[in-house]
């Protein structure tokens, strides 16, 4: 008893420490399991994030007994709060801007009353005076107290709203921009025409119209009725012209006259310039009309005055002068001459240019060919040689002259000494370079890098307070100004800021005035021509001594990395809608971890789902895979994860819906990448697979089809078939009767015996190969058993099962095999089906009159076998070349007119051509082609 108590507590106390052991043991288990489960939520509120603050949407909460609000980060992004900030109903309504204040309080009560659902879109207002565009969706639901709370997401869409107001500022100013086009085509007198060369109709605008003295209409009008209004002196010039341009490819240019219905001539100037197709032929010309009857009234009066107008000139003690509106000079006054000592005939036209200093020629030809293109007053210094041969310095100035419609008739000018006043500026020339020379630097280094400098005494809040004190030539460039014009003040800054970016500009301007503070903000700015440039402004405060001295800083043309941003953005949305319409989604995933690192809209539209809600969007389209697609999908898949390969697999899944899709999945492994990472594409392939089906059966309708057209032709060959059948079978009669006679002899005659039995062999082995070659032909199968086959064979056996036929319609059948004629790959019925059809059509062709039938074989020079069977029949008509081979079409009153497109049919399974043509005497040919992959003959 003494030992059984001693052993009792060892047990006992072995039991307890074994239990303890396990306790501890599972309470470690289950604290790596709370660790990793703590680790995969963070992970997904880390992703839930990233996705808001890309989507610009956050989450709240709002328990509307209580008042108490949770948002999400985003959240407070977007209403401007900074994440300690305890969020109130107060606080938001704070924000709310004051014209949809009202709206949103009416409406706030009505969700604490009755629970309705949310979705409205209103704008804040936050401290820095920005206003921002939010939409909010909410739904109303219970706690488990039964009070009633809201969950819901706010998105900020203020860049939608302002590209929306874009879309219809852009739409106005296109409707604007039609509406100047028209006004300017009827001040300028200056319309447009559209000339089809094809069915020669005309199209005209409406002030082409009007300069025509007619009433605007819709719709083209035949060329004849523009014909009609050319003055019958200049009509066949007008003509000639317009055909050469075309004939040159040149641009039309004619002045002509018209006769307006009301007998008024006006005259009129056209251009016309070509466009041409692909292949370079011109079909249509555009060109322009202007009528300058007025200009051509004006130069008629200007020649009048211009002989009187020159006698006053050469009278003046100054060098003047007249040229063209084109350039060259038309007049120099006597002081010219003497001065210079060239004749008129020396200095006419271009001449003149031999007068200045060869180094000064550059230049002002430079600046006479601005003039021209400007059309502008301008003036310029040059050297002119004396008759005498000194060089002294001139100051050239010239002025257009115009008619009343603005066109430039003439250029008048004079020509003043300067010599004296070029020495003095000589003395001046050398210490300005030194300064030139520093601004150069400053000025070549600010326009390289698009970057301006500016300085500013302060900022001023009145409308007349100047802005600046300096700007440096890049920074007037920027803003499309002229330097002349100095910095504007700050109305004149304001309207250059595009009007979307003003107020907050504003707000910009005068917090710099009150604070002192520094700026770096980037707005738009519309330039004077109506150019919209991105243009980044940084400046900051200027203090010495402790003194604020104003303000200094830099601007900086930024329009191309805005515009690229933008083109980002809208590529971005481009490959979302190109997926859209070609069903392709893109997708990123570790096919081992089955981590999605990306999955486009359209993938998982494709799928059905919207995995906006799941942990792991994976687990979801795999499980849409159809149970008996699911392992060959699955090996293929881990073969290529093995081997580091790239895959392309089909396979069917359910939708959500129930329908069954056909998906294509290819995937491209990067070796860069982490084991089993992929990219690629998932395809929606479910209207091909439907195709291929439809397809399939298509080909069994036409093998049916043949078979039917096979059968339909023993009809046809009854006669024919009959007599070869009966033929041999009467040869053997013959032959077995003579054989009972010759037993008959006492003794028998056994060499005749043997050669009646031999006879009758034969006749039977004939009969039988015309009764296989029938059944092989009208035999019902798939048209798909491919064989070696001797084409001349073929031809052979066609000619012997149609020869009966052929000589009772009095035709002969005439072969024209080359010796290199191949051995085809095909199926040997179809290549009989093909023989036959095109052989009886040509037997049909000449039944009435009889003839030859002519088949030849060669092989082209691409290789090709080249089979023709031709006739001396009736041949085909003219326009029926290749309608014959539609279905149903027949020449043939008790014709189906489906053999000929069966045959079309069966040539172009194996990728060959058949086609038809006349004869140059009389019949037809029909040929077609097999492709070059055959087997030389044996």
């Amino acid at each position: 008893m003494q030992r059984r108590v001693r052993k009792h507590p060892r047990e006992a106390h072995d039991v307890l420490n074994t239990r303890d052991t396990e306790r501890t043991d599972a309470l470690e288990r289950a604290n790596e399991d709370l660790k990793a489960a703590q680790a995969e939520l963070q992970r997904r509120w880390q992703y839930l994030a990233e996705a808001q603050r890309l989507s610009h949407s956050g989450t709240f909460g709002w328990k509307v007994s209580s008042g108490e609000l949770v948002w999400s980060d985003e959240t407070y992004r977007i209403l401007g709060f900074a994440r300690e900030t305890h969020p109130t109903l107060d606080l938001v309504f704070d924000r709310i801007h004051p014209d949809d204040l009202e709206e949103m309080q009416q409406l706030k009560d009505r969700a604490a009353q009755n629970g309705i659902d949310l979705d409205v879109e209103h704008r804040v207002l936050l401290p820095d005076d920005s206003i921002r565009y939010i939409h909010v969706v909410a739904h109303a639901g219970r706690d488990n107290s039964g009070n009633l709370e809201y969950m819901g997401v706010v998105t900020d869409i203020t860049e939608r709203k302002r590209a929306e107001k874009e879309r219809q500022a852009l739409s106005h100013n296109l409707q604007e921009s039609k509406a100047w086009l028209e006004e300017a085509q009827r001040v300028a007198h200056v319309g447009y025409w559209v000339w089809d060369l094809e069915t020669n109709r005309v199209i005209f605008s409406d002030e082409t119209y009007r300069i025509y003295g007619r009433t605007p209409q819709e719709g083209p009008f035949d060329l004849a009725i523009v014909r009609e209004r050319i003055h019958p002196e200049d009509r066949e010039r007008v003509f000639q012209t317009a055909n050469e341009a075309i004939r040159t490819g040149t641009r039309a240019d004619c002045e002509h006259r018209i006769v307006r219905p009301n007998g008024e001539i006006r005259t009129i100037h056209s251009l016309g310039d070509l466009k041409k197709d692909a292949s370079g032929r011109p079909y249509q010309m555009f060109g322009t009309t202007q009528d300058i009857t007025e200009r051509k009234h004006a130069e008629e009066k200007i020649k009048n005055s211009e002989a009187r107008l020159r006698q006053v000139i050469d009278t003046i003690p100054t060098l003047a002068w007249c040229n063209f509106a084109d350039g060259p000079n038309e007049f120099l006054n006597k002081r010219w001459h003497e001065f210079t000592g060239l004749s008129p005939e020396e200095s006419h036209g271009w001449g003149w240019q031999v007068a200045f200093h060869p180094d000064d020629i550059p230049p002002l030809m430079e600046k006479w060919g601005e003039l021209l293109v400007s059309g502008e007053p301008g003036e310029i210094e040059a050297r002119l040689r004396r008759h005498d041969g000194v060089f002294r310095w001139f100051l050239i100035r010239v002025e257009p002259l115009r008619d009343e419609t603005g066109n430039i008739l003439r250029w008048y000018g004079t020509s003043t000494d300067i010599e004296s006043l070029k020495q003095t500026e000589g003395t001046l020339r050398e210490d300005e370079r030194e300064v030139r020379r520093s601004r150069f630097y400053l000025s070549e280094g600010e326009r390289l890098a698009h970057m301006g400098s500016w300085a500013s005494s302060g900022l001023g809040i009145r409308w007349s307070d100047d802005l600046g004190i300096y700007w440096s030539d890049e920074v007037y460039k920027i803003y499309g100004l002229d330097p002349k014009s100095g910095p504007p003040n700050l109305e004149q800054y304001l309207a250059l800021i595009h009007p979307h970016d003003r107020g907050s500009m504003a707000a910009t301007l005068k917090a710099m005035h009150e604070q002192r503070c520094g700026c770096d903000v980037t707005k738009r700015i519309v330039r004077p021509d109506g150019e919209v440039r991105y243009v980044r402004c940084v400046g900051v405060p200027a203090v010495e001594d402790g003194v604020f001295k104003g303000f200094h800083g830099t601007t900086m043309d930024v329009t191309e990395h805005e515009l690229l941003t933008q083109e980002l953005r809208r590529e971005q949305a481009y490959l979302a809608e190109a997926q859209r319409l070609t069903h392709a989604g893109s997708w990123a995933s570790n096919l081992v971890t089955r981590q999605v690192f990306h999955s486009s809209d359209e993938n998982n539209r494709l799928y059905g789902f919207d995995v906006s809600g799941y942990p792991n969007p994976f687990e979801l389209h795999y499980s849409s895979i159809l149970a008996e697609d699911e392992p060959a999908l699955t090996t293929k898949l881990e073969n290529a994860i093995r081997a580091g390969a790239d895959f392309d697999v089909e396979y069917r899944i359910r939708r959500a819906d129930g329908a069954i899709r056909f998906l294509r999945g290819i995937g491209h492994h990067n070796p860069a990448q982490e084991f089993g990472e992929y990219s690629g594409i998932t395809m929606d392939i479910t209207d091909q697979k439907h195709a291929e089906m439809e397809r399939e059966k298509l080909r069994q309708l036409e093998a049916d089809l043949a078979h039917t057209n096979r059968v339909n032709m023993m009809g046809e060959l009854a006669a024919a078939l009959a007599h070869e059948i009966k033929q041999p079978i009467a040869a053997s009669i013959t032959s077995a009767n003579a054989l009972r006679r010759w037993l008959a002899h006492d003794p028998p005659d056994l060499e005749r015996v043997r050669a009646a039995a031999i006879r009758i062999e034969q006749d039977a082995n004939r009969a039988a190969d015309v009764i296989n070659s029938l059944q092989s032909f009208y035999k019902r199968g798939t048209p798909v058993q491919r064989q070696i086959v001797d084409v001349q064979n073929i031809i052979g056996e066609m000619a012997v099962l149609l020869e009966t036929e052929a000589a009772r319609q009095f035709v002969a059948i005439r072969t024209e095999i080359d010796e290199d004629t191949p051995n085809l790959l095909v199926d040997r019925v179809q290549v009989q089906q093909v023989f036959m059809n095109l052989m009886l059509n040509a037997i049909e062709a000449m039944k009435d009159t009889g003839g030859e039938l002519t088949i030849k074989s060669r092989v082209n020079p691409e290789g090709w076998l080249l089979v023709s069977i031709g006739d001396t029949g009736v041949g085909l008509p003219v326009d029926w070349t290749e309608e014959i081979f539609d279905a149903f079409h027949s020449t043939k009153p008790q014709g189906t007119g489906m053999g000929l497109t069966i045959t079309r049919s069966i040539v172009e399974s194996y990728g060959g051509r058949v086609w038809a043509t006349n004869n140059q005497g009389r019949g037809a040919t029909f040929y077609f082609t097999l492709p070059g992959k055959v087997e030389a003959p044996a």
